[in-house]
């Protein structure tokens, strides 16, 4: 397996299919099942944050979330992207040196929850924005 790509809308009744995905895809890999939990719960979160960055809200017909799985055998690599520019962007500089949010920064603790869950976060806000979050299929191969 190599990588399976999702589009749904950016609305909140649809992330119950991303989380599925998750299931299925983590799986395949033979994960743990708190790893499998781990991974729905920090997707979730990347999925919800870039709604809000897409400044829609849970009811909106407009716009969309691309979700790209990347299964490799070391790692399952999740990107969650939505296009556009938002009021709202997790950006990992306002984290204080135990990495949670500074005080008075814009990051949400949901950032802090997929940083916390996952092995690696990594934000692209170039062209809108994109969450990339992986998790490792073993252990020893983390850095």
């Amino acid at each position: 397996m190599s990588e399976v790509h999702l589009q749904i809308p950016a609305q909140a009744d649809f992330l119950e299919l991303v989380r599925l995905t998750v299931y299925g895809i983590a799986s395949k890999l033979n994960l743990a099942y708190e790893d499998i939990e781990d991974l729905k719960v920090a997707v979730s979160e990347a999925c919800n944050q870039a709604i809000l960055h897409a400044g829609l809200s849970g009811n909106a017909v407009s716009g969309e979330l691309g979700i790209r799985f990347d299964a490799r055998t070391e790692a399952l690599a999740v990107t969650v992207k939505a296009p556009g520019v938002g009021a709202f962007l997790p950006v990992p500089a306002g984290l204080t040196e135990a990495g949670l949010p500074a005080e008075g920064s814009k990051i949400s603790l949901g950032f802090y929850l997929m940083k916390a869950l996952m092995d690696e976060v990594e934000v692209d806000a170039q062209h809108g924005m994109e969450v990339t979050l992986i998790k490792y299929t073993n252990i020893n191969n983390t850095k």
